[in-house]
């Protein structure tokens, strides 16, 4: 080789390398033209290269402002959820206060309660001792009844008695009415055979003739 050729061959090169630069530097920003194929691959234009950064810095920005509004509703809620806290803090506090109130009722309550029942413990066995007593009263009674019919039981026996000694007394009477009658009407059969006319003039008085 000469040094014309190594001269061309240089200029050739040169051109052909300016041109790839020409591309890449002037090139649009989208497209296929958007990418300059080199010896080494391809290269992207300097249009496209500063489109592709303006994106993503677009994009980072887009996910930093979203990052911001994250976190400034994360601070938003957290104050919300201190707020929420706070007031579920406070009703805690209102049911604490209210259960130790109604704790307090329910002793109090539960105290009336054991006292009312020492009263009812202290009537029933006040009932009791009345309920023994009317018990010892009914036995007495019982008693008494029991008493009284052996008393009648032995007066009716007495009466049975007496009406049959009345009963004896009547025979005794009955008898000596017999005794009489006989003996009247023997002393008047004597009378009829030591007097006869006598016995005629009665009879005819008493209108037997």
């Amino acid at each position: 080789m000469t040094l014309q050729s190594d001269l061309n061959a240089a200029v050739a090169k040169v051109t052909a390398d300016g041109s790839l630069l020409h591309r890449i530097v002037h090139g649009p920003a989208d497209g296929d033209d958007s990418l300059v194929i080199t010896e080494g691959g391809p290269v992207k234009t300097l249009a496209r290269a500063v489109g592709d950064a303006e994106t993503l810095i677009n994009q980072q920005a887009g996910d930093l402002t979203a990052v911001l509004a994250a976190a400034q509703a994360a601070e938003q809620g957290a104050g919300a959820s201190e707020t929420a806290a706070q007031g579920y803090a406070a009703s805690a506090l209102a049911s604490s206060n209210s259960a130790t109130a109604q704790a307090s009722a329910a002793t109090e309550s539960a105290t009336r309660s054991v006292e009312q029942a020492s009263i009812a413990a202290a009537k029933a066995a006040a009932a009791d001792a009345r309920a023994i007593d009317a018990d010892a009263s009914a036995t007495r009674a019982e008693t008494a009844a029991g008493q009284a019919e052996g008393s009648a039981t032995q007066a009716g026996l007495s009466a049975a008695l007496a009406g049959a000694k009345a009963t004896e007394a009547a025979a005794s009477a009955i008898a000596a009415a017999d005794s009489a009658l006989s003996a009247h009407a023997a002393a008047s059969l004597v009378e009829g055979v030591a007097n006869p006319r006598k016995v005629f003039f009665k009879q005819r008085i008493l209108g037997i003739w």
